[in-house]
């Protein structure tokens, strides 16, 4: 048998159906998501929350699937990519601990599967390539894992003063203003956003009424206040509520005394900020509040009340019925008082009031996570 009768006997053995393997290609911007746990020291509130981002960007309006043991959450990605869930989680049967695994799943935009076919030496067709193409994002997840312990409360000391965290969420993001013109009325609005757990953004014009928008997400934050320390937090800002309308009613006629009226009342809220500053409990109030009173200061009570309305309703879900009560109270008094205090026209110490309020609360929750977390 020569070299050519050999090679072909060895051809004829040779299987007729070599595939090679299936390749697969997944297309779409790839996404990461970040997850984190942390735990309020005053009870058994804890705050899962992360940020689903495209590199360094945020992914925003996307629905993001957390799941605690057993149990299965949805919650939406707000602007900056940011989504929150509150919840109690405790100790099961009694045990000395129990432990929660939490995971977090963005299943990606809407895809579509392409195969290309191949075919084998005797004729028989294979997958030689799945494709599947996002219409936009790649799916992406991240877990981690709680152990919940009985713990006692532990008192924290000062760690930053108002001013350092004022410059920390201005060079950090936390804190954002910028300007918007318009063809429109109201031809300009400034706008100021804050960014700790919740977001919280509002644009106003600061001489023209109406015209004023507001955006928030993430007010789940809030959840674990109790009354007492909401109505003791709420009793204070009617009284500066009060000082404040004094001061603009006043200046319409003496711009100088309603200015030092609004400095006194500015001085006032400071010391009793400041007194309450190691409470962490009692900034998350403070910071509810002085939000509250931010856009409260913007509301046109004839045109504009309905975006303070609107704030107090997504609130309103969340609280159990004793803040309820409080938040009602603390409703029905601003209603009168605006209704006999508040002008139709815009006043530059309602711009004060405004900004002042908002930064007092921004420096205030970020005061609570260094205390809490």
């Amino acid at each position: 048998m020569d070299f050519f009768e050999g090679f072909q006997k060895n051809a004829d053995a040779v299987p007729q159906g070599i595939a090679g393997n299936s390749v697969q290609l997944t297309v779409g911007r790839m996404t990461r998501l970040l997850l984190n746990a942390t735990r309020d020291p005053s009870g058994s509130n804890h705050t899962i929350e992360g940020w689903l981002k495209y590199g360094s960007a945020p992914v925003s309006n996307k629905m993001i699937s957390i799941k605690v043991n057993e149990t299965s959450y949805s919650v939406q990605t707000d602007s900056q990519g940011h989504f929150v869930k509150v919840l109690g989680l405790q100790t099961v049967n009694n045990s000395t601990s129990t432990l929660y695994v939490i995971s977090a799943s963005f299943n990606g935009d809407t895809a579509v599967t392409a195969t290309a076919q191949g075919e084998t030496l005797d004729g028989q067709d294979y997958p030689a390539c799945t494709t599947i193409q996002y219409n936009d994002y790649k799916p992406s997840a991240n877990s981690t894992s709680l152990v919940i312990e009985p713990q006692a409360s532990q008192v924290k000391q000062q760690t930053k003063t108002p001013e350092q965290m004022h410059q920390e969420a201005e060079q950090g993001g936390g804190l954002t203003i910028w300007h918007e013109f318009s063809w429109t009325y109201p031809w300009y609005r400034l706008h100021i956003k804050m960014h700790v757990n919740p977001t919280i953004e509002v644009g106003f014009n600061p001489l023209l009424p109406g015209g004023e928008v507001a955006d928030w997400s993430g007010l789940e934050f809030f959840g674990s206040l109790s009354w007492e320390v909401f109505q003791e937090t709420l009793i204070q800002a009617v009284g500066l509520i009060g000082q404040y309308l004094l001061a603009r009613a006043v200046g319409t006629i003496q711009p100088w005394i309603g200015g030092a009226i609004m400095a006194g009342k500015i001085i006032a809220q400071g010391w009793l900020f400041l007194g309450d500053w190691d409470n962490a409990m009692k900034m998350l109030a403070s910071g509810l509040v002085s939000i509250a009173m931010s856009i409260f200061a913007l509301a046109d009570f004839y045109f504009q009340f309905n975006v303070f309305m609107r704030f107090v309703d997504t609130l309103w879900g969340i609280f159990g019925h004793s803040v309820q009560g409080v938040l009602r109270w603390m409703l029905m008094r601003l209603t009168e008082i605006g209704l006999f205090g508040k002008a139709l026209s815009r006043h530059w110490i309602d711009a004060v009031e405004a900004t002042f309020d908002f930064v007092t609360g921004l420096i205030a929750l970020m005061r609570y996570t260094d205390l809490a977390f």
